[in-house]
């Protein structure tokens, strides 16, 4: 039976640094005996759910703390300590956190993720996610995708030139009622966050995450 990782989420193979991270875990596991902590429940695709250990390593933490995966909710993890490892990850700027991945040269962009209101009142219920450009030099926003922690939901954002210290709003809802969509709308059938806990994270045109925000 196939298993995934509990509570951490790596790029797929034909996304940003999924071939690097499919071939870390490969070498990691290979050869070697493999114990797993079996969460209850299996996942959207009914694989079964764990922690791996291997050699005495926690293979789920090893993977978010050498920048090979990223942090998902999942019950059953020591959740503050998965974080703890990818925000190592990111300040040591390895694996998926280096600049130079992806064909990119050069460093992320300033952007960052203000704010997300995940669980608005109301009856005609709008998310909204707040991207602040915390540089100085405008940047064009065309390219740019963001996503939630499990990368199902995804958003491409429109040519959009965010001067230093201005915000952009994306506004997340069915569009039902909406006469026309402006390119600031992401229409979704269904609420795109989770009101128990999630991420916003903001992607390069290269596909390196250059924002993550958590709840």
């Amino acid at each position: 039976m196939e298993v995934r990782l509990l509570g951490v989420n790596a790029p797929e193979r034909d996304e940003c640094y999924g071939p690097e991270a499919a071939v870390w875990l490969t070498e990691t596991i290979d050869g070697k005996e493999v114990g797993l902590a079996v969460a209850p429940e299996l996942d959207q695709f009914d694989r079964m759910l764990a922690v791996a250990v291997v050699e005495g390593i926690n293979v789920n933490l090893a993977s978010l703390s050498s920048g090979h995966a990223l942090v998902v909710s999942a019950d059953g993890i020591d959740r503050s300590s998965f974080v703890a490892a990818e925000d190592e990850a990111r300040a040591a700027a390895v694996g998926m956190w280096a600049d130079d991945i992806c064909g990119a040269g050069g460093p992320r962009a300033t952007l960052g993720i203000e704010t997300i209101d995940f669980d608005p009142p109301g009856p005609d219920e709008v998310e909204t996610v707040t991207i602040v450009n915390s540089g100085t030099e405008n940047i064009d926003l065309d390219g740019f995708i963001l996503r939630d922690e499990s990368s199902v939901n995804r958003f491409e954002l429109p040519a959009w030139p965010l001067a230093g210290g201005d915000r952009f709003v994306v506004m997340i809802s069915d569009c039902s009622s909406a006469a026309s969509i402006p390119m600031t709308w992401w229409c979704s059938e269904q609420p795109v966050f989770n009101n128990d806990g999630d991420a916003a994270l903001l992607l390069d045109p290269f596909g390196r995450v250059v924002a993550l925000a958590r709840y």
